[in-house]
């Protein structure tokens, strides 16, 4: 009995210190739109606007976002509203974070996604560790992992684990291979170089371009809130992160026929052009529908997760390869800049789906 108590008492203890953190990230995200709002333009938000704020710190998004669309619509939602409200409404929260190791989930842990999605093609892995035990790409244990990387002129390492927008992502040189799972230690994964499609390499071909594509499933029904094409910086080889010569990433657009908006989005500084380095904006995205429908039939094989937001490419074959997913709480901020108010875009039984899953 003791010892049911003792474990009853950590698992408070555990979950109360991973809320103190949860809401610890939120207070960093209102400083840094804070701070962008505070460099950019003045933006006024009318009375009506006003009253649809639903914690004071929204504010600063709301701003941000009427600076980008030019009015504040029904249906936009803050980082704190998606994480406290609504993804308590479609996730078991305990169960999705694992409260009793924060970021321990395996639905989360990139060493596991080839299992997971065993219908969609995945990079090539060519070596995992999981908790410090080396495993090759069919998950049996490797005496020297070093013999396994050696072939390879250069390899992409990614932290397995509590990891996101990029984080950890690194393409190595073989003569860095030793020096660079010294520094990870353990819980990372090593996968070949995507070689993606000319019609993805086009916008920048330093960085893998990818679309975001974010899926909703409710009450047995999967929904395609929206698609965000995402380009990295010049010479920046993760599109989640700005060069090293301090130039940003885009985000357009993708309609639903797959054709791209005219509009690009620098998302990190809440930018808005009418071209992408100059060059006009047009086109449509090859096998998009494809992509909509393996994302749609899926996500139906994960209960659990409500809400996915998927990770995909073409690679130089023209083949859809899912870089990974994002099955804990996929950014809706930036995708909303970019897209509009997603959650209310579509409608069941003509009811957006921001009332229908809220109840409002």
């Amino acid at each position: 009995m003791t010892a049911e108590i003792k474990k009853t008492a950590k698992a408070l203890v555990v979950q109360g210190l991973t809320c103190l953190g949860d809401r610890r990230h939120l207070r960093t995200l209102v400083r840094r739109d804070a701070q962008i709002a505070a460099a950019s333009p003045r933006v006024d938000l009318t009375p009506e606007e006003k009253a649809l704020l639903r914690f004071p710190s929204d504010v600063y998004q709301f701003q941000l976002y009427k600076k980008v669309w030019g009015n504040l619509q029904y249906g936009f939602i803050s980082d704190a509203y998606y994480q406290l409200r609504l993804l308590p409404q479609l996730h078991k929260m305990d169960y999705i974070l694992n409260r009793e190791r924060p970021g321990g989930n395996l639905f989360m842990d990139k060493n596991y996604f080839d299992l997971f999605l065993q219908h969609l093609k995945m990079p090539k892995t060519v070596l995992r560790n999981v908790e410090g035990t080396f495993l090759d790409a069919n998950y049996v244990p490797v005496a020297d992992a070093a013999l396994l990387l050696a072939p390879y002129e250069e390899l992409v390492f990614k932290k397995s684990r509590a990891s996101c927008h990029g984080d950890g992502v690194r393409l190595v040189k073989r003569a860095e291979y030793r020096k660079v799972m010294q520094e990870l230690q353990e819980d990372f994964i090593v996968q070949t170089r995507l070689k993606q499609s000319p019609s993805f390499a086009k916008w920048n071909a330093s960085s893998v371009n990818h679309i975001r594509m974010t899926s909703l499933n409710w009450a047995g029904v999967v929904y395609i809130l929206g698609s965000v094409l995402q380009i990295g910086a010049p010479g920046s080889f993760c599109d989640h992160v700005a060069a090293e010569n301090g130039e940003h990433r885009w985000m357009i657009a993708i309609r639903e026929d797959g054709t791209l908006s005219n509009r690009v989005i620098e998302p990190d500084l809440v930018e808005v052009y009418c071209n992408l380095g100059g060059k006009k904006v047009e086109g449509r995205i090859s096998r998009y529908q494809e992509m909509k429908e393996l994302v749609q039939a899926e996500h139906q094989r994960f209960p659990h997760h409500k809400m996915i937001g998927w990770d995909l490419t073409l690679d130089e074959d023209d083949n859809i390869v899912c870089i990974e997913y994002n099955a804990f709480t996929p950014g809706i901020i930036k995708p909303q800049y970019v897209l509009g108010p997603i959650f209310a875009q579509k409608s069941v039984r003509g009811v957006p789906l921001l009332k229908e899953i809220m109840g409002e």
